[in-house]
């Protein structure tokens, strides 16, 4: 694929939705199908940290099994994400305030 091809597509940084470069899409791809939102991921992680009784102690959000629940939904069940769409951009909620490259704001 020439260079000019390759090239011909960006995300500008006012988030405007334009086709991404063909490498930084497939890299972008595995976000969209394991997003999630800080309050999904704290309330998963909270409670396993606070049952922890020793230091050191493994804690994960993303297990094998979810991942694979995950890309199971996508790819068999054709489920959509919530928060990616299919070109890797934001899915930006109304009424939410966010950073000029679709973070949104917590506070």
């Amino acid at each position: 694929m020439s260079k000019t091809k390759r090239n011909q597509y960006a995300t500008t940084h006012t988030g405007e939705n334009h086709h991404v470069a063909d490498e930084t899409e497939l890299r972008k791809f595995p976000f969209g199908v394991l997003a999630a939102q800080p309050e999904e991921v704290a309330a998963d992680l909270v409670p396993k940290i606070l049952a922890q009784k020793t230091n050191g102690g493994l804690v994960e959000f993303l297990s094998t099994d979810r991942v694979l629940v995950k890309f199971f939904e996508r790819f068999v069940l054709q489920k959509k994400s919530e928060y990616i769409d299919d070109d890797g951009n934001v899915i930006k909620m109304p009424g939410e305030q966010y950073d000029a490259d679709g973070v949104r704001a917590l506070y």
